[in-house]
């Protein structure tokens, strides 16, 4: 082998070693034990560090977005959270587009779709957000939302309590124009 340097294991900490080292000039030859990718998660947390790393490289912005939108530790600490994709979802993923556009225009309860601002996982793009809520035909009600400050996982972020607040209103909003709607004529029995 005419390598410089020989990594073993190409989970996210070895391809970020190789990364880094190539960068630099150096001949890499990272050895993985697996035969071929499996297309789930190496990593069941990383480091801080490790973090920082990826996001002065831009690694993150396709996953979370800049790091300064979580909290300290938060992903060091989401070992559950960055589990391989089940195997009945992962198979599910490829029927969705089909499922989506046969159930959509089934669903007859109001729809709140929020996007973060570093949203890069889904296109949010005018145009595909509003054939996205085209498909809610049956929905009495579609509100697109923008959540700013905040990425993919909003529910891990500094943007947590204003997305969940307003996820609650929507909610609340929902609950009073059930309770202002007009009750069914009633029937009578002769």
């Amino acid at each position: 082998m005419d390598t410089s340097v020989v990594i073993a294991g190409a989970g996210p900490a070895g391809l970020m070693l190789a990364g880094e080292s190539r960068l630099a000039g150096i001949d890499v030859t990272v050895l993985e034990s697996l035969p071929k990718r499996t297309g789930e998660s190496r990593g069941i947390g990383l480091a801080t560090r490790a973090m920082e790393m990826f996001d002065q490289r831009g690694l993150l912005r396709r996953r979370w977005g800049p790091l300064r939108l979580y909290p300290p530790g938060t992903f060091a600490a989401s070992g559950s959270l960055v589990e391989p994709v089940p195997a009945r979802e992962r198979a599910e993923l490829a029927r969705w587009p089909l499922t989506f556009r046969a159930t959509a225009p089934r669903v007859r309860v109001p729809v709140r779709l929020t996007f973060a601002e570093y949203e890069a996982w889904w296109r949010h793009d005018e145009e595909t957000l509003a054939d996205l809520a085209a498909h809610f035909t049956a929905a009495p009600r579609v509100i697109v939302d923008r959540q700013p400050d905040a990425g993919h996982d909003i529910s891990l972020g500094w943007a947590a309590r204003s997305y969940h607040l307003r996820a609650l209103a929507f909610f609340e909003g929902c609950l009073a124009s059930r309770a202002v709607a007009p009750a069914p004529a009633a029937t009578t029995v002769s």
